[in-house]
């Protein structure tokens, strides 16, 4: 029995599918690089904005379903103020 494997719109063989991948991984990048981020208000240090959206979607659970990290990192660059209520900052200690 053949498995097949939903590569974007596409049904591959499992088989082919792993042959293509093993091929294409030796030229991937080496990966996002994750700074870290913190709370101007209460200090607190996170290894990325992942992280700290988790964090405040936790806080205000009752205002925010999900954070978006993005936001977070907007703030971080000066493009935004704040973001869900407080002030961000990329750690660079």
């Amino acid at each position: 029995m053949i498995k097949n494997v939903l590569m974007g719109n596409y049904k591959v063989e499992e088989k082919q599918f792993n042959r293509i991948k093993d091929r294409v991984e030796k030229y991937r990048s080496i990966g996002h690089i994750c700074k870290n981020v913190r709370c101007v208000e209460t200090g607190q240090i996170f290894e990325n904005a992942k992280q700290a959206s988790r964090w405040v979607s936790e806080i205000r659970e009752n205002f925010y379903n999900c954070c978006d990290p993005d936001l977070i990192k907007q703030c971080c660059r000066g493009k935004q103020k704040t973001s869900y209520g407080y002030h961000w900052e990329f750690v660079t200690e």
